[in-house]
């Protein structure tokens, strides 16, 4: 008899430097500049969470005038209006941008993907990517150091209607991180080495978290559903 020996099954380590690569990639084309005023200055920043044109931001509506007018710049520099549809109490805006009526010619943004916020782990690395107002980018990396519980927020659509109850409220949790935020990266996507965003980056009076991806797919569902 001869004994031969099973090959050993190789196992390919991919930098981490690859992932962050791959990674940014899934996310960056997703990221939107929002303007006030069509030639005005880049009051905040947002991602696209579907190839609608639906936009979620950090910009706070109560800091401008009721009258107005919102403009995004997306990752390939076209731009367009922006209609709001729901400031939540979890501390970020949600936009419509508006395409126009070109049904042959219609805009389809990239939107980023939407990971499960609930299954985010103390000590996962998470990445972000920070633009300034001209637009130059940074990726910065860190880990999750803690998610917090804090306060409420609700799903409800600023409009209400038969389906919908004013009176919803969740408990929201927070994602802290290593990262340091500040205005620069604020209102860009929290995101993981595979490329999936959970959470949206909030820095305003005081407050550096990020809002969990599901607490954002739960407003945006809520809306959607207030349309139909």
């Amino acid at each position: 008899e001869r004994v031969t020996k099973e090959p050993a099954t190789v196992i390919k380590a991919i930098p981490e430097e690859e992932l962050i690569a791959a990674a940014v990639d899934r996310v960056e084309k997703g990221i939107v500049k929002i303007m006030l005023g069509e030639e005005g200055d880049v009051v905040g920043a947002g991602m696209v969470v579907s190839s609608s044109g639906m936009i979620v931001s950090d910009v706070n509506p109560g800091e401008f005038a009721e009258e107005a007018k919102y403009y995004g710049i997306f990752s390939d520099g076209r731009k367009f209006p922006l209609a709001m549809l729901d400031f939540n109490k979890g501390g970020f805006s949600v936009f419509s941008a508006q395409f126009g009526e070109d049904k042959k010619n219609i805009y389809v943004p990239e939107a980023v993907s939407l990971g499960d916020s609930d299954k985010i782990r103390i000590g996962q690395t998470v990445l972000l990517i920070s633009s300034a107002g001209d637009l130059q980018k940074g990726i910065v990396s860190g880990l999750v150091r803690d998610i917090t519980t804090e306060g409420n927020a609700s799903s409800t659509p600023a409009v209400a209607n038969e389906t919908t109850s004013p009176k919803e409220t969740k408990i929201v949790k927070l994602i802290k991180t290593s990262i340091i935020l500040s205005k620069e990266n604020s209102g860009v996507p929290l995101f993981t080495l595979d490329g999936d965003v959970i959470g949206i980056t909030i820095y305003r009076d005081g407050v550096k978290v990020a809002i969990p991806s599901n607490i954002v797919k739960e407003s945006a569902d809520a809306i959607v559903s207030s349309k139909k």
